[in-house]
């Protein structure tokens, strides 16, 4: 009889996971492998904790990922998610890849970008973002979205003929990871979940009942 459940059942094949020792190594693999299928591979949730204790999540775009600086995302230095991060700069980000099956979660401590990493990176946004950037007090009330709209158009006219400069509150974060939660989905439920925390410089693998 388990020979024959073995015989239906397709477990996970051997992966990357399993064999590295560092964790970014099977972070950059399974991320090339989303992007070949998933044009929002980027994607992530990032967690942060309020005022009041509670958590708060929503997608943010990672824009860069690397060893030296992590993941690296941006924002409006006003919003709620930049605030949190000022009062607690621990975070959590999570991507789920739907096609592949497979998710990551990561823990680590957020710190704020350069003025020039700023610059640079603002210069490279659609016209379009770069004006919304103006016109959005992220996270603030407005009366209506007919009056976003309007300070979007004013913002327009503003900068008309020229470069759209930085605002000096649009900035962002980049987070250096503490800790890896690698989950390879199965439809029985017993996914392959492999663990790494970094203590004392060097990252511990483990594997966890998913």
């Amino acid at each position: 009889m388990v020979s024959d459940l073995e015989n239906e059942i397709e477990f996970p094949e051997p992966d990357i996971v399993d064999e590295a020792s560092d964790p970014f190594d099977v972070f950059f693999r399974w991320y090339s492998e989303a992007e070949i299928k998933d044009n929002v591979a980027n994607a992530a949730t990032l967690s942060t904790v309020r005022y009041d204790h509670k958590p708060s999540s929503r997608y943010v775009l990672i824009k860069e990922v690397s060893r030296e600086k992590g993941f690296v995302f941006y924002t409006n230095l006003k919003s709620n998610k930049a605030k949190e991060i000022f009062q607690n700069p621990y975070v959590s980000l999570c991507f789920f890849w739907t096609i592949s099956g497979k998710q990551v979660r990561t823990i680590g401590r957020a710190y704020e970008l350069s003025d020039k990493e700023a610059d640079e990176y603002f210069k490279t946004r659609p016209r379009l973002s770069q004006l919304s950037a103006w016109a959005s007090e992220q996270s603030s009330p407005v009366s209506s979205y007919e009056e976003l709209k309007k300070r979007f158009f004013e913002f327009a006219e503003k900068f008309n003929g020229q470069d759209v400069p930085r605002p000096p509150w649009w900035k962002g974060f980049y987070v250096i990871p503490e800790e890896f939660d690698f989950l390879i989905y199965t439809p029985f439920r017993l996914h392959k979940r492999v663990f790494f925390i970094l203590k004392n410089g060097i990252w511990q693998k483990s594997y966890l009942c998913p």
